[in-house]
């Protein structure tokens, strides 16, 4: 079987086309903007979109970064308490009386919430490192209420509010 010229053409005209228009885009682009006014209208308006998009992220991602600042900075001081002041009364409590040792090991049972961040408008709280809000169910507690400073939850024990500065 045999293809005659105009065959021949008709099946690979599709390819020059696109090897013409791949290697001569940004010339027949700038022969658009010039000769058609609404193309260069319609490609910067979606430049100008995309460029609010990014802008709007970059805006939005801010007041959650100094969030994560403070969460960390929390943490440190959390950590730098619990290292200095908590071992600390341990260390005094291993050579004190067994009544003494009874309530120390009772406080040891207790959970120890650590409340980093409230957000009472949208009723939103990062409690022990995970964001919560109300209802939200976190190690055996149940979040009733979210106030500007502390957050009330419900535990086997009971109701405990956890405050932001203790």
């Amino acid at each position: 079987m045999f293809l005659s010229n105009k065959q021949i053409f008709k099946l690979l005209s599709p390819f020059v086309f696109i090897a013409f228009v791949f290697y001569f885009q940004d010339t027949i682009t700038s022969m658009m903007f010039g000769y058609l006014p609404a193309y260069k209208e319609r490609v910067h308006n979606i430049l100008e979109n995309q460029m609010q998009k990014y802008l709007r992220i970059e805006r939005d991602i801010k007041p959650y970064i100094l969030i994560m600042k403070k969460v960390n900075s929390r943490e440190n001081f959390i950590k730098w308490a619990v290292d200095k002041v908590l071992y600390a009364k341990i260390a005094k409590v291993q050579s004190s009386t067994l009544f003494e040792k009874k309530i120390m090991s009772e406080k040891k049972s207790e959970k120890l919430w650590v409340l980093q961040a409230v957000f009472p408008n949208q009723k939103i709280a990062i409690l022990n490192s995970k964001i919560v809000h109300l209802g939200s169910k976190i190690e055996g507690a149940v979040v009733k209420k979210i106030e500007n400073d502390k957050v009330l939850l419900k535990t086997l024990e009971g109701l405990k509010w956890i405050k932001l500065f203790r």
